[in-house]
């Protein structure tokens, strides 16, 4: 399964300007459903991404920011009825 997403971005900041199109890509392979890979463009700067679900409800995510500065989290989903 391929996702595909578009924007424009467009804001007045004076520090970090993000003006511009911003696009990515997810990628869920029939493999492993369980994990999704994502690469995106803000208009400024490239990230690259997965996400895996552990246990039904754990998401552990890592993140590569402007393809140098390594960010990772846990993510923790219930659904309310």
């Amino acid at each position: 399964e391929i996702g595909v997403h578009l924007s424009y971005l467009y804001n007045q900041r004076k520090e970090y300007k993000l003006n511009g199109i911003a696009a990515g890509i997810t990628y869920n392979p029939s493999f492993a459903p369980d994990l999704r890979v994502i690469a995106e463009y803000d208009s400024k700067d490239f990230a690259l991404g997965a996400t895996y679900l552990l246990f039904n409800h754990l998401h552990a995510q890592v993140e590569l920011q402007k393809m140098k500065y390594f960010t990772g989290g846990l993510m923790f989903r219930f659904t309310l009825k």
